[in-house]
């Protein structure tokens, strides 16, 4: 039997929004990165729960084919 993938945000790392984007950083290795919007969207509902099926869910009903 396949493992379930579950996504969240690493311990130490945290989201804020910025004018440029989302800026995500990571307080143990003092890394930044600013997000996309996708990228944004996704890793706000990181919650440790998070399974692909819903991830794919959250993005179809925010950018729905055209």
């Amino acid at each position: 039997m396949e493992e379930e993938i579950v996504f969240r945000l690493k311990e130490g790392v945290t989201l804020t929004e910025e004018a440029e984007g989302t800026l995500l950083v990571d307080s143990e290795t003092e890394q930044t990165a600013v997000l996309n919007l996708v990228g944004s969207v996704l890793l706000k509902i990181c919650d440790g729960e998070l399974k692909r099926e819903k991830m794919v869910e959250v993005l179809r009903e925010k950018y729905p084919e055209k």
